[in-house]
């Protein structure tokens, strides 16, 4: 098997075995295990577990953010571009948790401070991309000009940490479509401004209306 093959592969292994464990719980040998190649074989791709482990996590966040950018691109406007990035975390959470869950753990789990603080940069770049995307709904004139945007970029992140936890604590099967809806129904007009508009449609600046977002 070509070397790059065989490093998805052990990549692949290590990121399941991760999702089900916390780091310290979790062997080289056992990941070598899952992933079909010697323990010796594993260290010629990975000079150790924390290097393995931190790899695991880049390709799981750049995979992330990668769908993230995708999905806002296609999107009418920023706002709606957050909605659907939230949709979509709201699907990876029941069609394929395992990422979720391994980035999840590492920021609660390591033990290993090296691991942790990666873990922290991660996520701090998901939310700097959220504080973005708000930035340029601001911009836009789509939220108020006085949006304290880090806040409700703060918040957005608080509801997948939700999510995150519900998994965690092996309560997927609680959290439900109808109960996100119900709590986005709460909490989403809460992430805008108190003024809130739809995108204009001829170039000029939309009117404000209060209370509500139009998307």
């Amino acid at each position: 098997m070509p070397a790059a093959q065989r490093v998805e592969q052990i990549l692949d292994a290590a990121a399941v075995v991760f999702a089900k464990r916390s780091y310290r719980d979790v062997s080289t040998a056992a990941i070598a295990a899952a992933a079909g190649v010697s323990e010796p074989a594993l260290y010629r791709y990975f000079p150790g577990k924390r290097a393995l482990y931190l790899a695991v996590l880049d390709r799981s966040a750049d995979a992330q953010i990668a769908a993230w950018r995708r999905i806002v691109a296609s999107s009418p406007t920023p706002l709606a571009g957050l909605r659907a990035a939230g949709r979509w975390y709201f699907s990876q959470m029941i069609e394929q948790p395992q990422p979720l869950l391994l980035r999840a753990r590492a920021l609660v789990e390591t033990g290993d401070e090296e691991v942790a603080k990666h873990a922290r940069e991660r996520f701090l770049s998901t939310f700097e991309f959220t504080k973005e995307l708000y930035e340029e709904a601001k911009t836009s004139g789509l939220i108020d000009a006085a949006t304290d945007i880090t806040a409700y970029a703060w918040l957005f992140m608080g509801v997948g940490a939700l999510m995150d936890q519900a998994m965690l604590m092996d309560l997927k099967s609680d959290f439900d479509i109808e109960l996100m809806r119900r709590i986005m129904a709460i909490v989403w007009p809460v992430m805008l401004a108190r003024d809130v508009a739809a995108a204009p449609t001829d170039g000029a600046r939309p009117a404000k209306e209060p209370g509500h977002a139009r998307q």
